[in-house]
């Protein structure tokens, strides 16, 4: 599922969080990324927004095994916050040598 709306305040945040957690009570194992760089995700699941873990995946590409974090059994998250705008910038731009298609896996 993917929920993609410029404008604030359409319940993107809200609609996302609540299906994960219901999927997840139902059995599903489920990954939320939280790309937004307020972190709403992230925080609405009791975890601490610092950003750097979408920072970290993009930039330095750690491994995401070494990033997800168990929100609630069946349910991990790629936590969001203030560096996933950078690393959106970092990885678009071409004097960095970022922008190359990466296979995740």
């Amino acid at each position: 599922m993917l929920s993609l709306e410029r404008k604030g305040g359409t319940g993107k945040t809200t609609s996302t969080v609540n299906v994960a957690g219901w999927l997840a009570s139902q059995g599903r194992r489920v990954l939320l990324v939280d790309a937004d760089p307020q972190g709403n995700a992230t925080m609405a699941l009791g975890i601490e927004a610092n950003g750097a873990d979408v920072w970290r995946l993009l930039v330095r590409q750690d491994p995401l095994s070494d990033l997800l974090r168990e929100a609630r059994p069946g349910l991990d998250i790629l936590a969001g916050g203030e560096q996933t705008a950078v690393a959106k910038e970092a990885y678009q731009s071409p004097f960095l040598g970022f922008g190359k298609p990466r296979q995740f896996g």
